[in-house]
């Protein structure tokens, strides 16, 4: 945990999962910078904070009562714990993980989860951390402009390096002038002046067509990308290099898709062998929503269970005991809120062997220089190498049965 001083306060923060490497902090400059901001113009009336990684902004903006709109469920955990752990109250906030205008409810019947959409409301304040996938600001924007208006103030903040031109862009194209801040501590500010223009239907989702493969038996199969969802325009190379290696089989059991995505390796295995449970996971909502349309153009006839959920932490969603789960495919991250680290990896593989039955088997698509055979073995005893090429490796390993 590390301290954040800034004129709201001091708070000490905590990053979801906790990071081994001390130099990660559950803030960081662009935070400070926004909260420096707005303790000189401190906002007045309806706040909505878009995308606060760990709490940062909702501990800051506590007082104001906001509304709290991302679609992670990781960091909708952080942020309560965080504000909680600094003796606030995590119910002065209204708490949005989902802004699909299509309904449902991905977030596992979350009574604090909430759709903006419909209910007209227009914002005063709008505080946003502008997120380094160039679709999903594209989406959000859209998703924020009918709630926001010429009167509405809006103030996004992001680390220089990592704010372009693409975003800034998006800001004045899809809401209105736009300029940004000088520099401070490498982190900038973003003020935007909405003018009520109209703004067309969002381009996302889009749809992909994975291509089947006669000789190996495998069946092609059409997918769902929602924004932000990794790899949206193409399959990446290493769900390819998985996919390549995935042969049919008529086992049943229960598989989980751990960070499912848009779905793609549970729905292949899924096709493959459809005496399968499968339960697909993610703890993001747009992951979540491209998985669910993924399922039903694919394998509707299927078992098959969509959950938003922080890993496999939250057994109770998953609706499986721990040692029941007979096979768990993972295509880890390798960054989490914009810091490389294998933390969260670490927790996939550890909450999989919790789940796994004796016997049962972790299988892991990943870059190679991730050295995550290093991590299976930390956890398992021992990994194996199932396929590789020069960038990705397909790794396996099992839990052994208790002596």
């Amino acid at each position: 945990m590390d301290r954040l001083e800034c004129a709201q306060g001091s708070f000490q923060l905590h990053r979801r999962p906790e990071a081994r490497d001390p130099s990660l902090r559950a803030w960081d400059a662009a935070d400070h910078l926004l909260l420096d901001h707005l303790a000189e113009q401190p906002p007045n009336g309806s706040v909505l904070i878009v995308n606060d990684s760990f709490g940062a902004l909702a501990c800051g903006l506590a007082d104001h009562s906001p509304t709290w709109w991302s679609d992670s469920r990781v960091a909708s955990l952080a942020a309560e714990a965080n504000m909680a752990d600094n003796g606030l109250d995590p119910a002065q906030l209204t708490w949005v993980l989902d802004l699909d205008p299509a309904g449902g409810d991905p977030n596992g019947g979350d009574p604090n989860s909430g759709d903006l959409n419909g209910r007209g409301t227009v914002f005063d304040h709008v505080v946003m951390r502008v997120p380094r996938s160039h679709g999903l600001l594209e989406d959000q924007l859209h998703r924020l402009a009918p709630h926001v208006g010429p009167d509405t103030q809006l103030v996004a903040t992001s680390m220089t390096r990592h704010l372009h031109t693409a975003a800034l862009e998006l800001f004045e194209g899809l809401l209105g002038p736009t300029r940004t801040s000088l520099a401070r501590r490498k982190a900038r500010l973003v003020h935007v002046e909405p003018d009520g223009r109209s703004v067309g239907p969002s381009p996302w989702p889009i749809t992909q067509h994975v291509a089947g493969d006669r000789e190996s038996g495998r069946p092609s199969a059409e997918l769902t990308h929602h924004a932000g969802v990794f790899s949206a325009d193409r399959i990446d190379q290493g769900a390819a290099l998985f996919l390549d290696h995935l042969q049919p089989t008529r086992s049943g059991g229960i598989m989980v898709d751990l960070g499912c995505g848009n779905g793609v390796l549970g729905i292949s295995a899924s096709l493959c062998d459809p005496d399968l449970d499968l339960i697909l996971v993610d703890e993001s909502s747009r992951a979540v929503s491209s998985a669910v349309a993924g399922v039903a153009a694919n394998v509707a006839d299927h078992s098959v269970k969509v959950v938003q959920a922080d890993a496999l932490e939250e057994p109770d969603l998953l609706g499986v005991e721990p040692g029941q789960v007979d096979i768990v495919l993972c295509n880890p991250p390798f960054h989490t809120a914009n810091a490389r680290g294998d933390d969260t990896a670490w927790k996939m593989f550890t909450g999989a062997k919790e789940m796994l039955r004796p016997g049962g088997e972790l299988v892991v698509v990943a870059n190679r220089h991730l050295a995550h055979h290093a991590s299976l073995s930390r956890v398992f005893g021992s990994s194996t190498n199932l396929a590789a090429d020069p960038k990705y490796v397909v790794l396996s390993a099992s839990k052994r049965a208790p002596r």
